[in-house]
């Protein structure tokens, strides 16, 4: 994801999971949420409140939230970055 022009990745870290916290500055992320959605996958919307000492040291926006697990296909993956491109 961190490759796709106008998306940044929020997450920080050495060690990464499946959850993936980004924005993208040309779509606010409840946008973004909504789109996708309509697309067929299931985001969520990650407010400031959420960890408000990091998004206020960092200046992060709202950010969106994409989870993989397990049973999730390298075919859904590659759906999803697809479909993220196409809605900025």
């Amino acid at each position: 994801l961190a490759d796709i022009d106008g998306v940044e990745v929020a997450d920080q870290g050495v060690d990464h999971s499946g959850n993936v916290t980004l924005f993208a500055g040309q779509v606010p992320a409840d946008s973004l949420h909504q789109e996708l959605m309509s697309r067929g996958f299931n985001t969520s919307l990650v407010p400031f409140s959420a960890n408000q000492v990091s998004a206020a040291n960092r200046g992060l926006p709202p950010l969106l939230r994409a989870s993989l697990h397990y049973y999730n296909s390298l075919q859904e993956i590659d759906r999803f970055i697809a479909e993220l491109e196409q809605a900025l």
